[in-house]
């Protein structure tokens, strides 16, 4: 069990608004037969996702 101080709830709060401002990142991959790191952007999607 986590016991969180009063002063962590605002900075989690404060995390959420950074976060939720932020629409593109970076997904990295590392292939053991690739030499190089594989990278694509991605952007998040607010709502259900039809699958």
């Amino acid at each position: 069990m986590t016991k969180e101080k009063p002063h962590n709830n605002e900075a989690i709060a404060k995390l959420q608004q950074l976060v939720d401002k932020i629409d593109v990142g970076m997904l990295c991959t590392y292939p053991k037969q690739s030499p190089y790191v594989h990278a694509m952007s991605m952007s998040r999607r607010k709502g259900e996702l039809n699958v």
